[in-house]
């Protein structure tokens, strides 16, 4: 090929934002679709006309039986691109739709189930020649596929190059089942903040090894617990201690009275 399989790639990784629609209901919602229609005129911008220098078939298609009434509908396709006189080896995606659905209680036939099917395939197929590349590897808007691809596209790069790319590191997990489940991102930030707090001076309230006890401390208390235990040991370690009351004054001793003096007459008894 006149370009470069990794140049191919790119031009192909990201669809615009206008062939891009936000899924509003059923287990997608929030998420991306991509129009099948640019995935052909990018196919055809690339290789040239469908069927000329690229071109594609239905191998197979069938049911399968779904969760109650729920039938189900696969497709199997083989996309060719061509290489000068020479077409490629088939790059196979299978996809699937519903035939029969649930709705509202009800079977609801889908008369466009294999249709579906076969769009599905079809992008499957397509995505390893990096058609919406970006969208499957999480840096665009997203799709049914983010959770199944999410490598950036520097690693796929690397990957085109034959290098090996090393696998991010996952967070340690706790030892134990937190008590009220997994913290959430909000709580470890809050928590994260507090933990962090220091005195006037620039000093660390808590040191690494209370930082961890409060980490321990999950087992046994909420998030929420936690958040509200910090709070209360750094009132108690920024409030200052309330001022001494002055002594009273020292009384005189018996000893130390001055005697008062009396009248040479005396007191009169009546």
């Amino acid at each position: 090929m006149e370009k470069k399989a990794i140049d191919i790639y790119e031009s192909l990784a990201q669809p615009p934002k206008s062939a891009l629609r936000q899924i509003e209901a059923g287990k997608l919602k929030g998420k991306t679709d991509i129009n099948p229609q640019w995935r052909y005129k990018a196919m055809t911008e690339v290789f040239g006309l469908v069927g000329i220098g690229w071109k594609y078939e239905v191998r197979k298609l069938w049911t399968e039986q779904g969760a109650g009434a729920e039938k189900l509908a696969f497709a199997q396709v083989a996309v060719y691109i061509k290489d000068g006189d020479t077409w490629s080896d088939p790059i196979e995606g299978i996809g699937g739709s519903r035939l029969v659905q649930l709705e509202k209680g009800a079977a609801v036939s889908n008369d466009e189930g294999y249709k579906m099917a076969v769009t599905d395939a079809f992008s499957t197929a397509l995505k390893m020649l990096g058609v919406a590349a970006d969208i499957y590897a999480g840096r665009w808007d997203g799709s049914k596929y983010k959770e199944e691809l999410p490598a950036p596209v520097e690693a796929v790069k690397k990957a085109f190059n034959g290098e090996v790319v090393q696998p991010k590191k996952q967070p340690a997990k706790l030892a134990f089942e937190p008590k009220g489940g997994e913290t959430t991102a909000e709580e470890k930030k809050e928590i994260g903040n507090l933990l962090k707090s220091k005195y006037v001076d620039g000093a660390p309230i808590f040191s690494k090894e209370e930082m961890k006890a409060y980490s321990d401390s999950r087992k046994d208390y909420t998030a929420r617990e936690v958040i509200d235990n910090i709070k209360a040991e750094l009132q108690k370690r920024l409030t200052p201690p309330p001022a001494a009351e002055p002594a009273p004054a020292e009384q005189p001793s018996f000893d130390d009275m001055q005697p008062v003096e009396q009248s040479e007459q005396g007191f009169d008894i009546f």
